[in-house]
């Protein structure tokens, strides 16, 4: 009698463990499978986890929202990326934005549509103007067609600047390009496109 209730209790044992086991997490490795509310720090401790089991793949959630928090960290780490990049030819990224928008203008332009190119305030792009002038990278001229007006024109040094600010963001692109696969590619520029 007793071996028999010895085996019965062995048999549910099995059933026992499994209850109070806790299910098995269900994300991967790759970073655009964490949740909004998981920590990029995740990704560093599953790097470096030894012996752990392989995860089973997650499972897709259409509802899922996009992570503002991701892309704004993302623009940040380019815009830092940039920025240092640019210091070595002497410009910041508003600077270059803004000869480069008067180099594709092909010629001079008034406060007014330089204003409008950039996307800002008049009173903003006076004092623009004023620090591109400082580096000696515009000059200001009074304009022909009408005397109460004022133009913005590139230096030869703002030309030369330019086109160093230029290569500073080809070589980027390229080293950005290097981070996702070739076929993707199209498929980032579509989605990033979209959230304009």
């Amino acid at each position: 009698m007793g071996d028999r209730s010895e085996h019965v209790a062995e048999r549910s044992l099995p059933e026992e463990v499994e209850a109070t086991t806790p299910p098995a997490r269900t994300t991967t490795r790759g970073r655009h499978s964490l949740t909004p509310k998981q920590h990029i720090c995740t990704i560093h401790a599953m790097k470096h986890r030894t012996g752990a089991a392989t995860p089973r793949p997650a499972t897709r959630n259409r509802d899922q929202p996009i992570s503002l928090a991701l892309l704004l960290e993302t623009a940040q780490s380019v815009q830092r990326r940039l920025e240092t990049m640019l210091e070595d030819v002497e410009l910041t990224s508003a600077k270059f934005l803004a000869i480069d928008a008067l180099a594709r203008a092909g010629g001079p332009l008034t406060l007014g549509e330089f204003a409008s190119r950039l996307q800002c305030v008049r009173s903003n792009i006076t004092q623009l103007v004023d620090r591109l002038e400082a580096d000696g990278l515009v000059k200001r001229v009074n304009d022909p067609a009408d005397r109460r007006a004022v133009l913005a024109v590139l230096t030869p040094l703002g030309l030369k600047r330019r086109a160093a600010g230029a290569r500073v963001v080809t070589r980027l692109e390229a080293e950005l390009s290097t981070r996702v696969e070739p076929a993707e590619r199209a498929l980032l520029h579509r989605l990033l496109g979209a959230l304009r």
